[in-house]
């Protein structure tokens, strides 16, 4: 993925093939971020020009429109799977999920009055973990969906005690062999993270 568009490299012939290098003025074709999911498909998510699914018949990548009233929607930054074959989609218009088949789509943003939603609605990464729950780093610390007890939980940020992240924007996320959480921020480093112990 590159800021021109997707370049595919067949490492024996070392041929490439390359994929939306249509010109643009507006970033469409940037690409943010690649998901394979379970039923074989190949996602791309790009900086403006939304989702795109790969066409295996056509050679060609085609765009899936999930939201079409939510232009800050077409910012894909992050695509997962979970265990229950749903596809997560991170956007700075909020977090979507969608079924494989396309034919459930849901929309979550931040709710200003409430703690337990989405901490805010661009979306910069997502990590899909061992127990199956869902982490979203966004541009003001974690949310996580646990899905035993379907509801989100917040991991703030601030220089205060007790305080999981010492930065408010989440880019990375990654689960080691042990269960412990490495969140990677803008400008306050690594920061791990034991989910057991809430510390």
């Amino acid at each position: 993925g590159t800021t021109l568009g997707i370049a595919r490299v067949n490492l024996q012939t070392r041929d490439v093939k390359y994929y939306l290098q249509k010109n643009t003025v507006n970033r469409e074709n940037e690409v943010c971020t690649f998901c394979k999911s379970s039923d074989g498909k190949f996602w791309a998510g790009t900086y403006l020009g939304g989702l795109k699914r790969y066409d295996k018949t056509a050679d060609s990548f085609e765009n899936v429109i999930f939201d079409a009233s939510n232009e800050r929607s077409r910012t894909v930054r992050a695509i997962v799977e979970d265990n229950r074959h749903v596809l997560w989609i991170g956007t700075r218009g909020g977090l979507y999920s969608r079924s494989l088949s396309g034919l459930n789509i849901g929309h979550f943003e931040q709710q200003r009055l409430e703690n337990n939603g989405l901490a805010h609605n661009s979306v910069l990464c997502l990590l899909n973990d061992k127990k199956g729950d869902l982490w979203i780093g966004t541009r003001n610390g974690i949310s996580f969906m646990d899905f035993e007890k379907q509801a989100f939980g917040y991991l703030p940020a601030g220089s205060e005690k007790g305080k999981v992240l010492n930065h408010h924007e989440v880019y990375a996320l990654w689960e080691d062999p042990a269960g412990l959480l490495w969140i990677g921020t803008e400008n306050g480093g690594i920061r791990i993270f034991n989910y057991a112990s809430k510390k």
